[in-house]
């Protein structure tokens, strides 16, 4: 793994964010991985985020992306059949709020399995179409197992370096909550206008995310000191964010990353092709403070709550938003 110290002495990466490879992690013995685990504290408290290196295998990676080309060139009336509904968060959804010009497909184990199990009309639709599409079935099932997988050693290092046992987050994050979701960005013929974005500033809901970018970039992360910094592109690397369910389980220590995705002041802005995967614990996980988060006399800054109540609240609190806005 590199030190913060060396991936500053890179001026190939360009950038600011700790580049980091957690490959060597399962195989180290218990001082290797407390070692490690401090070295990933140290990028998300220093700056927020961290690329990952060699977490998921290349192939996946390009077919992902290819296959998504493909999904996305579909006509709009194929595409709207597996269009989210009936609270199922899966399948097909397009926006154009508030400069916010992009499609995505979401897909989860629920849609992966040959066993699905499910009274989501969506979800079944949504699998029989990567039935259909077995090349696009394989490439996304490679990098869902991948994906979860890296982001079981990351857990396992936060355990490590907040003093917990080291299956104390993977336990809770079963595979079967994680999330993948492929977003095209349309491409843009007039110049933006002024603070108009791709995707605006937000965090992530879960506890960790994984996202992979092609190479027209544009994503920036605001630090912990509240800098916005780009965050460009790295070859078969993502870049990992800290989100809200861990910022809350953590009593802020490790607070979610803000994000956004800005439109570049071209006369011509380029489609954009980005993949996110989320980790979250399960349903009726409760969220409550860590004791090793607490300092001497310091309470709690949230209650105990379940994942899914917490998942309500958010839903109702963005509905508001939309609702009402400002």
């Amino acid at each position: 793994m590199n030190s913060i110290q060396e991936i500053e002495q890179q001026p190939a990466t360009s950038t600011q964010i700790p580049i980091l490879d957690l490959h060597q992690f399962t195989l180290s013995d218990l001082t290797g991985k407390q070692a490690i685990a401090n070295q990933l504290l140290q990028a998300i408290q220093k700056v927020g985020c961290f690329y990952l290196k060699n977490c998921v295998p290349q192939n996946a990676i390009d077919q992902t992306f290819t296959k998504a080309n493909d999904f996305f060139a579909l006509p709009e009336a194929e595409k709207r059949q597996l269009a989210w509904k009936d609270g199922a968060a899966l399948g097909y959804f397009y926006t154009k709020y508030n400069g916010d010009f992009r499609e995505a497909f979401v897909f989860g184990e629920a849609v992966l399995t040959d066993h699905i199990e499910t009274d989501s009309p969506v979800a079944l639709q949504v699998h029989q179409h990567l039935a259909n599409h077995p090349a696009f079935s394989d490439a996304i099932q490679q990098l869902f197992i991948a994906c979860h997988e890296a982001g079981d050693r990351i857990l396992k290092a936060i355990s490590i370096a907040l003093n917990l046992p080291e299956s104390y987050f993977s336990d809770r994050h079963p595979q079967a909550a994680d999330y993948g979701l492929l977003h095209r960005y349309y491409e843009v013929s007039e110049p933006p206008q002024p603070g108009e974005a791709r995707f605006e500033e937000h965090t992530d809901w879960g506890s960790l995310s994984l996202l992979f970018q092609d190479e027209n970039g544009g994503l920036e992360v605001c630090t912990n000191a509240g800098e916005w910094i780009a965050a460009p592109p790295l070859p078969n690397t993502p870049i990992v964010f800290i989100a809200d369910v861990m910022q809350r389980w953590t009593n802020d220590q490790l607070p979610a990353t803000k994000h956004r995705v800005l439109m570049p002041a071209n006369a011509r802005i380029p489609e954009r092709y980005s993949l996110a995967f989320f980790l979250s614990p399960g349903d009726n996980t409760e969220i409550a403070c860590i004791e090793t988060c607490l300092d001497a006399g310091e309470s709690p800054k949230y209650p105990p709550i379940l994942t899914k109540e917490y998942y309500q609240q958010k839903t109702e609190d963005l509905a508001k938003r939309f609702n009402n806005p400002q």
